[in-house]
């Protein structure tokens, strides 16, 4: 094979995900590369940086490389993890036995913490990233028996917040996170205060969903118990923590139940194809979709709050 194909790119290489697939995308373009002329690498290289590294990746490369092998060394140095991560729980498990400091390791331990994190780039949220969604499970809403269609008029709302509401609802749609529809049900909108650091006020689009949740059958899955939670931490030794970013968006949402979820804004009609905040089943629906995710881990290794 003297030209590059972009059907044949496709099958071989993977998307990066994560440091297993990294080195199988790193494989697979080596091997690739034996296949092709000169003038194909140099579309190899683009289709592998436009097509198969996702946006945290690409900014840790090069926009342009001259050679397959420049890109397979910055792939190599920036995602690919030095040490395993067994190997940092070893060391981290030695120190507490013999009642070392964790400084004790000094650069050695804060570079390994480096590698796994670049290795796993994928898992971070940058601001303007797209939010991602799980396919642990499709969630759904049910109704009870008596339910009737829910249908309320939207809030007159200050002309000023007009701006704000229409640039969220379009990043919403562009992640994937609403679709318009045309629904007997619709519940409004509006903004409210978020939480966020002094002089940087931010505010977050929410539905009032308070009558449509009287329509619904309640949801019973067991919330984390936060006694349980303190006490499993005694004994540990070394924390951290982990913020999901709206993690409710993260869960996909059956699309029969989406109607439900309705709501209007001065431009059209939407629904939710994600797990909609403020829906009184949402937290049980989420804890349900978490404890399945961190099965065999809770508890042990994490804890989820």
């Amino acid at each position: 094979m003297e030209s590059f194909d972009l059907k044949t790119a496709g099958s071989l290489l993977p998307s990066m995900d994560g440091n297993d697939t990294t080195k199988k995308l790193i494989d697979a373009i080596k091997f690739y590369e034996s296949l092709l002329n000169n003038d194909s690498k140099k579309h190899l290289i683009n289709y592998a940086l436009k097509t198969r590294l996702s946006e945290n990746a690409k900014i840790r490369l090069s926009k342009e490389y001259d050679s397959i092998e420049n890109l397979i060394k910055d792939m190599q140095d920036n995602f690919i993890t030095k040490k395993s991560a067994n190997t940092l729980f070893n060391q981290l498990h030695h120190s507490k036995q013999s009642h070392q400091s964790i400084n004790d390791y000094g650069q050695e331990i804060e570079q390994l913490l480096s590698d796994l994190t670049l290795a796993q780039a994928d898992v971070f949220l940058l601001e303007n990233d797209p939010v991602t969604v799980t396919d642990i499970i499709k969630e759904t809403i049910t109704l009870k028996k008596d339910a009737r269609p829910v249908y309320v008029k939207r809030y007159r709302l200050p002309y000023s917040q007009k701006a704000e509401i229409d640039k969220q609802i379009l990043k919403m749609l562009a992640d994937g996170i609403i679709e318009e529809t045309k629904s007997s049900w619709s519940s409004p909108i509006l903004l409210v205060p978020k939480k966020s650091t002094p002089g940087n006020s931010r505010v977050r689009a929410v539905i009032d969903y308070r009558l449509v949740n009287k329509n619904l059958e309640d949801y019973r899955f067991p919330l984390p118990n936060i006694t349980e939670i303190l006490d499993s931490l005694s004994g540990a030794f070394y924390f951290t923590h982990l913020d999901f970013s709206q993690g409710y968006y993260q869960v996909e949402l059956e699309p029969s139940c989406r109607k439900y979820t309705a709501f209007t804004t001065s431009k059209s009609q939407y629904q939710m194809t994600r797990l909609p905040m403020g829906m009184k089943t949402s937290p049980s629906a989420f804890s349900r979709v978490m404890t399945i995710a961190m099965s065999g881990l809770n508890y042990d290794s994490c804890l989820y709050i």
